[in-house]
């Protein structure tokens, strides 16, 4: 989930961390969330050898998710399919097409968000390298601006010249 404060500062509090309980139950699931922002290895995690756990991996394919839905279609990836085929889909490597409408995604920003949903967790990019990236752009790789106001005030250059307002909030192992 992404909060957004009234100075408009954007929180990143828990991607999948949500767990569903039965109140005739003594137990709950740690196999909460939502799977339409679910990384492979936790949909099916004796495919890629792994134990079901949320890690800074899963977090980073959750982003590129919350960047093609906020930035571009305002759903999330495979939001037009019910969740079995979605999850179908996922789970055989597929990715969501490049958008191709208003505001034109950058080759750039494509990249990285398809880096993002690779299908092994060790491929995708650490967090701390994302936001080095979003706060010190490489040169001639500027952001271009957009026409979403919100976003424009979010990301916003003064606010990323403060990296220590980004926080990345991740339970304990």
């Amino acid at each position: 989930n992404i909060l957004i404060t009234k100075d408009w500062r954007a929180c990143l509090t828990d991607f999948g961390l949500s767990v569903f309980s039965d109140a005739t139950s003594s137990e709950t699931t740690n196999r909460g969330g939502s799977l339409y922002w679910m990384a492979p290895e936790l949909l099916d995690p004796d495919k890629h050898g792994l134990k079901f756990i949320r890690t800074q991996a899963t977090d980073v394919y959750a982003y590129g998710c919350v960047c093609l839905e906020v930035v571009y279609t305002g759903r999330p990836p495979f939001a037009h399919l019910p969740e079995p085929a979605a999850l179908m889909k996922v789970l055989n490597g597929e990715q969501p097409e490049r958008p191709s409408g208003s505001p034109k995604m950058s080759d750039v920003l494509w990249r990285n968000i398809t880096t993002y949903w690779s299908e092994s967790p060790r491929v995708r990019p650490e967090t701390r390298l994302i936001v080095r990236d979003m706060v010190w752009p490489r040169p001639l790789e500027s952001p271009a601006p957009t026409s979403l106001p919100l976003l424009n005030k979010v990301t916003g250059q003064n606010y990323l010249q403060r990296p220590q307002q980004l926080h990345h909030l991740h339970p304990p192992q």
